[in-house]
């Protein structure tokens, strides 16, 4: 194990510099990128979106029920629950995209001096998976080897999401909502409140490398669980510099839509790596 962990530690640091001699981290943060996003947009964005997670589950669970009695019924229940209030989150988002004024969303979505094409802004969301996820795997893996191997802990819960894509693997039909859900509307409602509302509003008050660490560390905490237990430690600190990874290719590009991607290559990909290497937090 320990062979293995230097090995993935030793593997992360050369990637990392190959993408720095390849020029990747070369940035300069761009003064005319100005977000004029204001509190009420960002509190808008999180509010629905807290709001629907507490509420709408109750409402959908006497809905399905009488389809999936439990317990037999649970795998399906679950998945359709999840499916139902990422898409229900996903398409109340959209409202209050349209209602931000269309000169603020236009710009948190892309510069209007970004010149790439979005082509070009996906080729760097799979450069900067693989710079990212060799990382990601080594703290992952580091700080699950303390928990078993120092603090004695025998048995680390796998991340709810994870949980909920094994649990779906011999339902084709069940798996595939439950990677709808993971691969494209996780991404597209995180990084649209995390760094097209939260990142763009820090960015104007704190500059370009404030708003991408303090998001981070956000983005990061997002994701723990009181039902994860320990498997916070590692999952929380593994996705951190996923995050930012996130909030740099976002401002490098000036693009939301680089950070869609990586979130999207990120999630699809840790899913396909749970089949093979027991798996990493997906984002």
């Amino acid at each position: 194990m320990i062979g293995e962990l230097v090995l993935v530690g030793f593997a992360a640091a050369i990637i990392l510099y190959l993408g720095w001699k390849q020029g990747f981290f070369f940035w300069k943060p761009e003064a005319e990128w100005n977000r004029t996003i204001q509190l009420h947009h960002v509190a808008a964005g999180f509010a629905v979106y807290f709001a629907l997670s507490a509420v709408v589950p109750s409402l959908y669970t006497s809905w399905l029920q009488p389809y999936f009695p439990l317990p037999e019924g649970f795998i399906g229940y679950a998945t359709w629950l999840n499916f139902l209030l990422a898409a229900t989150i996903l398409a109340a988002l959209v409202c209050v995209w349209r209602w931000i004024p269309p000169t603020v969303r236009e710009n948190i979505w892309r510069s209007k001096t970004a010149r790439q094409s979005y082509g070009q802004d996906l080729r760097i969301s799979l450069f900067a998976w693989f710079l990212s996820f060799p990382v990601v795997l080594f703290i992952n893996q580091l700080l699950e080897d303390f928990l078993y191997k120092v603090i004695g802990i025998e048995h680390i819960p796998d991340q709810i999401a994870v949980r909920f894509v094994k649990m779906t693997a011999e339902y084709p039909f069940y798996f595939f909502l439950a990677i709808t859900a993971v691969v494209i509307f996780a991404p597209i409602i995180e990084e649209f409140l995390f760094r097209g509302l939260l990142q763009s509003f820090i960015r104007k008050h704190l500059g370009s490398k404030q708003a991408i660490f303090i998001t981070a560390v956000c983005f990061s905490f997002f994701h723990f669980s009181p039902e994860q237990g320990f498997a916070n430690i590692p999952i929380v600190a593994s996705l951190f510099p996923l995050a930012l990874f996130l909030g740099f290719i976002y401002e490098r590009q000036r693009s939301l839509m680089a950070s869609i991607g990586l979130h999207s290559l990120f999630n699809l990909l840790s899913i396909i790596n749970l089949y093979f290497m027991g798996g990493i937090p997906c984002a």
